[in-house]
């Protein structure tokens, strides 16, 4: 997922660096593309990675009696899985998002809530995820950054399936606001994105 979020974002870049006055846009899309081949070059390596945390995770899920650790948990396994295998992501999305609302507070049931959004808009399920999606007044501010990138996602994804260009503009519109907005929270979305689910506390405790 996290390659599908880079590429996303360097397709911002090339769009600005064809706009007037935007000249300098060259040098960073270009800086961004080695960052680009360097993560496929290293794919494997961070395949590796992922796989050695979730086995870890997994192992921590054994001895989870708690329904609140257990949840922190499949939150951390959606996110490991999500740039590995989609369908495993939503299923421990699916888990969370349940044991947030049955034990989570209110941060968790958003959390968990826009995660499971995500994988039904990934999955072309537009319509399911919305319903999921809290709105703009209800988003606390320790999941904003979560909320601004899913729907700066979910609309890129509408965009590229809509044939009517007026509606094709508005929509490519609406996700440069949402990419702005995500640049406005957090100097590094990439990064926040990745460790949107902190267990660490959680971790020391096993």
């Amino acid at each position: 997922k996290l390659l599908v979020i880079f590429t996303f974002f360097l397709a911002i870049s090339w769009g600005q660096a064809q706009e007037p006055g935007h000249h300098n846009q060259m040098r960073d899309q270009e800086e961004l593309l080695g960052l680009l081949d360097q993560t496929i070059a290293q794919r494997q390596f961070f395949i590796d990675v992922r796989q050695q945390e979730i086995n870890v995770l997994k192992g921590h899920l054994q001895g989870a009696t708690l329904p609140i650790e257990r949840m922190a948990l499949y939150s951390a396994l959606y996110n490991r899985y999500g740039s590995l295998n989609n369908d495993s992501a939503f299923v421990y999305a699916e888990r969370a998002f349940a044991l947030a609302r049955e034990v989570g507070l209110e941060i968790d049931q958003q959390r968990t809530s826009i995660d499971l959004a995500y994988c039904y808009c990934l999955s072309g399920l537009y319509d399911e995820g919305y319903r999921l999606m809290p709105s703009r007044q209800e988003v606390l501010p320790e999941v904003l950054l979560n909320y601004y990138i899913a729907q700066c996602s979910f609309l890129q994804w509408q965009s590229e399936f809509t044939t009517i260009p007026k509606l094709k503009a508005e929509r490519l519109k609406q996700s440069k606001c949402y990419h702005d907005s995500i640049l406005l929270t957090d100097s590094n979305p990439l990064h926040q994105l990745q460790e949107r689910v902190q267990i660490e506390g959680l971790m020391s405790r096993q």
